[in-house]
């Protein structure tokens, strides 16, 4: 017999929930969201206990005509190279994908509550809870397993990640680590210095702690700025600290920045006064420091950019360093840059085919709001909602086939190779390689009420208003969540949606190859035709060709001939 139940949120709004007593907690929470239609957290039963667990309503307790109340927190997403982590409003955690890089937390589900932040590296996730508690999983290699240092994982305000190690910042200002020792999973050489500290700064293989005195304190990768000992003597005086691709940046005051883990400190940057480690940017200020490869940009507080190394040409860097009110700059993977001004002007530089080069769109940019970045292309949102896209033609440069549908755009997210667009109404728009993300087709149904998209290396997802999640691309890269489709909120629709997109796709294919069967049989006999004329024309000029040699060859025999002829003929008269 079912029971009804009263689900009420803090501010008043409640709505009734018929439902039999043996189906789960996760059942009613379900039924709950569709019912609020909004994303439901922790349920709090009458009595003032939480509804937790994967256990029937009559084992919780639950009666008829009880009250529910619904406390919520913001939803979030977190990637791997190949996995999701969900943190659901009720501060649970749902994971897919490559279980054993990340997208299977069974091991420890019974942890991952009241998750407030995730934290990843390339192959494994670390939640830190509300309490100061952290829990990991995923590939212990890369940060999966930390009960090495567990009973030390406490109290834990700030967790930061490399490739393949993580570090957490405890409210004592010490820091704990796990994962790979050469990315940074050991800092035992450095341990004793870890005090004190305000701040950490992760790059893709090291780690850089900056301590409330203005000293910095590095560790992992020498080559990639876990060894600072060449410039430790100017460390001091600190104001933050950004990572490079590879290597870190301290900014100090009066323009000056320190850097190491970079460049060879005997290769000189054309442009940048260097001296003994400290390099004077020319900046009264410097607000914002990037590196990528060779090439350095650097954004004064008076708005000013300057840049060094690899720009394009001299020209280019005399260009770049008269602009002015500029208030943000971006770079991608293969080391293409741009700048974005306050009257949204677009200026690039670097690697030219990887979005160096606007010139073929610079008559569209204008009034940018936003630039986003893949490995080799940009996509920048105009202040009109509309969107201007260049690089490589395949990454996400050309997005000429979803041209018309990229109006009213809000917020754009990237995988390696691919561009997903959220736009004002709550659909999305993708565009890209397919095999990267590039196609939403089989959900394109289910993306309605969309409030943000994550991204993995080639997969994205997608949280909509009711805090349900719905993901597409190659299920290597986590496009495919149907193993934890009701975990995440998903209902009857979604799943009839995605039905009717696969059939519709699976006819439109079908349509195409006869098309291209039907287009084969038409061609078949002029093709037959031109073959036959090839071999015709070929049999032509083959016969062309040999004849002049059976001539010349009949003509030289009769010449062999009548010389033996003539040679006969001469023997008698001899005698």
């Amino acid at each position: 017999m079912a029971i009804t139940v009263t689900v009420c949120l803090l501010s008043g709004e409640a709505a009734s929930v018929s439902l039999d007593p043996s189906r789960s907690v996760e059942t009613l929470r379900a039924k709950a969201s569709q019912a609020l239609g909004r994303s439901v957290g922790k349920l709090v039963s009458s009595g003032g206990s939480f509804l937790r667990g994967r256990g029937s309503l009559a084992d919780a307790g639950v009666q008829d005509g009880d009250t529910i109340t619904v406390v919520t927190q913001k939803v979030a997403l977190r990637a791997t190279e190949s996995a999701f982590a969900f943190i659901r409003a009720d501060g649970s955690v749902v994971t897919w994908g490559d279980q054993w890089e990340g997208g299977d937390c069974s091991d420890v589900q019974d942890q991952l509550h009241d998750v407030q932040s995730i934290q990843a590296t390339a192959a494994a996730f670390a939640a830190l809870c509300a309490d100061g508690r952290v829990v990991s999983w995923g590939n212990p290699e890369f940060g999966g397993d930390s009960s090495t240092v567990q009973w030390r994982l406490v109290d834990v305000s700030q967790i930061q990640s490399t490739s393949g190690a993580f570090a957490a910042l405890r409210q004592d200002g010490t820091v704990e680590t796990w994962g790979m020792p050469h990315l940074g999973g050991n800092c035992d050489l450095v341990y004793g210095k870890l005090q004190n500290v305000r701040q950490i700064q992760a790059n893709d293989a090291a780690f850089a702690a900056l301590r409330a005195d203005g000293s910095v304190v590095t560790w992992g990768a020498d080559e990639e700025g876990g060894n600072s000992q060449e410039v430790q003597q100017y460390l001091h005086g600190v104001r933050c600290i950004q990572r490079g691709f590879p290597g870190f940046t301290a900014i100090k005051e009066h323009g000056q920045v320190v850097s190491w883990g970079f460049i060879d400190p005997d290769v000189h940057l054309p442009g940048l006064d260097q001296a003994e480690g400290i390099y004077r940017t020319g900046l009264s200020d410097v607000k914002e420091m990037r590196m990528m490869g060779d090439t350095w940009a650097a954004v004064g507080s008076d708005e000013r950019i300057k840049t060094w190394g690899y720009t394009g040409d001299r020209k280019k860097q005399h260009q770049l360093h008269a602009m002015r009110g500029v208030k943000r700059i971006i770079h991608n993977e293969s080391n293409a840059w741009a700048a974005i001004t306050n009257d949204g002007s677009v200026a690039t530089w670097g690697e030219p085919c990887s979005g160096g080069d606007s010139r073929s769109v610079k008559r569209r940019l204008k009034k940018v709001e936003h630039i986003q970045a893949s490995g080799s292309a940009f996509a920048a949102i105009r202040s009109d909602g509309g969107v201007v896209t260049w690089g490589v033609q395949d990454q996400g440069g050309n997005s000429q086939a979803v041209r018309k549908c990229l109006k009213n755009v809000k917020e754009i997210q990237a995988s390696c190779a691919a561009f997903a667009a959220l736009r004002a109404d709550g659909t999305v728009v993708a565009w890209g390689k397919k095999n990267h993300g590039g196609d939403c087709s089989a959900v394109q149904e289910q993306l309605h009420d969309v409030t943000c998209i994550q991204a993995s290396l080639g997969a994205f997802a997608a949280i909509r208003t009711d805090g349900s999640v719905v993901t597409w691309g190659p299920p290597s890269f986590g496009g495919n969540s149907s193993r934890v489709k009701e975990q995440l909120g998903r209902s009857q629709a979604d799943d009839e949606a995605e039905t009717r997109a696969r059939a519709k796709a699976r006819e439109l294919a079908r349509a195409k190859a006869k098309a291209r069967a039907k287009a084969r049989a038409r061609a078949r006999p002029a093709i037959a035709k031109a073959q036959a004329q090839r071999k015709a024309q070929a049999k032509a000029k083959a016969k062309a060709k040999a004849k002049p040699k059976a001539k010349a060859k009949a003509k030289a025999k009769a010449k062999a001939k009548a010389k033996a002829k003539a040679k006969v003929l001469k023997k008698p008269s001899q005698k």
